[in-house]
């Protein structure tokens, strides 16, 4: 896939460098959205390392249950694990879910 490709699949980040006018969560989404982007570039010219975290990160989403969770909204599964990830690292607990559909997925309603 294609940069433009890859941020056609993101809710907040558009391509640019800098987030804009955009604060608190919305800010964070962005800066994790253009990370989940260089990510996946990364990981299609071969860095193994990116390839590595990518595939822990599913394995702990899918070992949540969280696997087919929200699976109609059009977020890819990889973006939702790196979301799972970010928020056990600075929350932990069990209302990702609730954060996720609150926080996150507002920017489509």
């Amino acid at each position: 896939m294609s940069k433009r490709d890859l941020v056609r699949l993101c809710r907040y980040y558009d391509g640019k460098d800098d987030s804009g006018t955009l604060t608190g969560n919305d800010a964070m989404f962005y800066f994790y959205e253009q990370k989940w982007v260089q990510w996946n570039l990364m990981i299609q010219s071969g860095e193994a390392d990116e390839v590595r975290l990518f595939g822990e990160m599913i394995d702990d989403y899918n070992r949540a249950g969280l696997e087919d969770f929200e699976s109609g909204d059009d977020t890819p599964k990889t973006i939702k694990a790196l979301l799972l990830n970010r928020y056990n690292h600075w929350c932990q607990g069990d209302r990702f879910k609730e954060f996720y559909i609150k926080e996150y997925r507002k920017a489509i309603e």
